[in-house]
């Protein structure tokens, strides 16, 4: 099958919690599925992508405002995923569990990337949610994304922070607690645990502590640098979605964060 969105988005990057600058981009995604296996919980898909990202607005520093606006960028990728996913329901599940993974090889002329080898990224999520009563619940999770070399476009390089993975950009990691994104390095690796308390059919209690890590290399994780971050949060489970009150802290931001929303996120 084929598919085509169109995304807009004026990007606040931040450092450490201060806005670094600002990136106005336009994207246009193609994305033509060749093979899509499903076979229970399973699901495998090849497809190539064709992204252009169009530049609006300078990558600009408060520090440095004499940046100017990117030359447009147009690339020619190749990707495979994976899903496995059995949770028993979207909202606070309580059984099964939920795996996914994507390689990608980014190309600018469909073989290679800057007249080098193509630019290759790995990147896997993984939680399952472990019952502890039948009121209480423990959900750990793990998220890592690779980008294999050296040389990085801008637009892949990595992104965490954030509620939701993927908000701006796909390979946004997020981090709770934490306000605005950041770019990290090549290998990121994000784990976190919540622990909710469902005190009445609808109405549910929930803390989070999360761990991100990244560096250079895979081999050099261990030494790179590190980020605590804690949520804490209120959910009502309303027919029109969940209401979510929340406060947080991360050191990836190095603030509290409140947060508030209601509906489903799509």
């Amino acid at each position: 099958g084929i598919s085509y969105k169109i995304s807009s988005n004026d990007l606040s990057i931040y450092e450490r919690g201060s806005l670094s600058y600002n990136l106005g981009v336009t994207r246009n995604a193609l994305n033509l599925v060749f093979s899509e296996f499903y076979f229970g919980n399973i699901m495998l898909q090849l497809k190539a992508a064709m992204e252009h990202f169009h530049f609006y607005k300078a990558l600009r520093s408060e520090f440095d405002p004499r940046h100017t606006e990117p030359n447009d960028q147009l690339y020619i990728n190749y990707l495979i995923n994976g899903v496995y996913d059995n949770l028993n329901r979207i909202d606070f599940p309580t059984s099964g569990q939920y795996f996914s993974f994507q390689y990608s090889l980014h190309t600018d002329n469909f073989v290679q990337l800057k007249n080098e080898i193509p630019l290759s990224v790995l990147k896997m999520n993984f939680y399952k949610p472990l019952p502890l009563t039948q009121k209480i619940c423990i959900t750990p999770r793990i998220n890592a994304r690779y980008v294999m070399n050296d040389s990085v476009p801008h637009m892949y390089r990595n992104l965490a922070g954030g509620r939701f993975d993927g908000h701006y950009l796909p390979q946004q990691i997020s981090v709770q607690g934490s306000a605005g994104m950041e770019f990290l390095n090549n290998m990121v690796l994000s784990t976190d645990v919540t622990l909710y308390y469902n005190f009445t059919p609808k109405n549910y209690l929930y803390a989070n502590i999360n761990f991100t890590a990244d560096s250079h290399h895979l081999h050099h994780l261990l030494e790179g640098k590190s980020y605590l971050g804690a949520n804490l949060g209120y959910s009502y489970l309303s027919v029109a979605g969940p209401l979510r009150v929340e406060l947080g802290y991360s050191s990836l931001s190095r603030r509290f964060h409140p947060y508030l929303s209601f509906g489903h996120y799509f």
